[in-house]
């Protein structure tokens, strides 16, 4: 399986939702596809994903050695992931958001440390798992990496004796695909792509993800009048769907296409859209709207805006805090407010081409600093090196590290 000696051994286990690589995935997927290329660079890195046709079980893909388990359920997939891991013998296995498999793992590959990537509160909810259970898999993790502090700090509340295990590391986004609007050709490329598209000389507001309640669309959608009056050529783009790579609908879904017909030439719904062709959709845009109502762990649809160059008018909830930073890279809005302040601010960016520009790329300029899946990959390793007794001679151990923007 392409094995160099004197590297360590990393296996990835993803929740086996999807197949990688894959353009219709989730993020935690994503991060996965993004986070493991990098990785490939000091050890050898092994990703768990599901089976789809057209891809091989096993194979080595830019240094990455791909498994992909051919298994009709979760239970399916859990068991081959964990009989695989018994052939594989690695020296650190990274389970991604099922904190439910670490135990399971950990007997598995007993001489494997076990770390736990979290990201977001959904599978630490007792929806889920119960507190009980839940305590004894976090025990279990040698460390629990988080996406951002807002879901170190849901999570040391629930359980502080484990906090000194917590640590955070950001996610990113790859600047190369996503570029600025406001680079050389940016804008021109911008308006061919609206022209293509039926949208020339239109103004965009653009919400890209899933169509869940927890998103606050509905919230979005209700208050849309008051934005088309005072601007009565903006649009509202709407890329996405319930369903990862789905475009079935449901009794949500079609609500919002009822709210939208109020204003039928002013909302376009494009269901879901692959990851590919966002880097474009963000470019369009003239803003991005994030009007979460639940508790966001990150949110990359954030640092993606950003890095194409548009402000983000979104909730003051969860992580989106450590990532938009108000009145310099777009607007934040308390929940409770979000249906009186969202169209002032929407009007406000759409009718201020100078202050789009300013906030778009001090953006993307934090995207380059701060944001990139280089950056994020560079903090692991950092963890690794810094908390793990493998990784200790590859780099220098180092005590107490705080992993932030940088």
């Amino acid at each position: 399986m392409g094995e160099t000696a004197g590297r360590p051994k990393v296996a990835i286990v993803t929740p086996g939702t999807f197949a990688l690589p894959s353009d219709f995935s989730s993020s935690v997927e994503r991060v996965v596809d993004e986070i493991s290329l990098h990785l490939a660079a000091e050890a050898d890195v092994y990703v768990f994903s599901k089976f789809r046709q057209g891809l091989r079980p096993t194979e080595t893909v830019n240094g990455v050695t791909h498994i992909r388990p051919s298994a009709k359920s979760p239970a399916g997939y859990r068991k081959a992931v964990l009989g695989r891991l018994r052939q594989l013998h690695p020296d650190l296995v990274q389970v991604e958001n099922r904190p439910g498999l670490v135990r399971a793992v950990k007997r598995a590959a007993p001489r494997a440390e076990v770390w736990l990537s979290l990201h977001s509160v959904t599978f630490v909810s007792p929806a889920h798992i119960s507190k009980k259970r839940l305590a004894r898999e976090l025990k279990a993790a040698r460390r629990i990496v988080l996406n951002s502090a807002f879901l170190r700090g849901e999570l040391a509340r629930r359980f502080p004796r484990m906090r000194s295990k917590m640590l955070i590391n950001r996610l990113g986004t790859d600047p190369e695909r996503f570029r600025s609007q406001w680079e050389p050709g940016g804008r021109e490329a911008r308006e061919a792509f609206k022209a293509g598209r039926g949208l020339a000389g239109r103004r965009i507001v653009l919400y890209a993800g899933r169509l869940i309640p927890i998103k606050g669309v509905h919230v979005l959608l209700r208050c849309w009048r008051k934005v088309i009056r005072r601007v009565p050529d903006a649009v509202l783009v709407v890329a996405g769907s319930a369903f990862y790579g789905s475009g079935r609908l449901t009794p949500y879904v079609r609500n919002l296409h009822r709210l939208g017909e109020r204003t039928p030439d002013a909302v376009r719904f494009l269901s879901y859209v692959p990851y590919s062709e966002m880097p474009e959709w963000f470019r369009a845009a003239d803003v991005a709207v994030v009007p979460s109502v639940g508790k966001e762990a990150f949110g990359l649809v954030n640092v993606e805006a950003m890095a194409c160059g548009v402000p983000v008018v979104a909730s003051r909830v969860g992580g989106i805090r450590e990532i938009v930073i108000h009145g310099e890279n777009g607007f934040l809005v308390s929940p409770r407010e979000l249906a009186g302040r969202l169209p002032e601010l929407l009007v406000r960016l759409l009718s201020d081409e100078p202050l789009r520009r300013t906030m778009g790329e001090r953006g993307a300029q934090m995207v380059r600093q701060s944001f990139t899946w280089r950056h994020t990959a560079e903090r692991q390793m950092a963890l690794y090196r810094g908390y793990s007794h493998i990784f200790a001679g590859t780099g220098g151990r180092r005590r107490d590290i705080r992993i932030g923007y940088g």
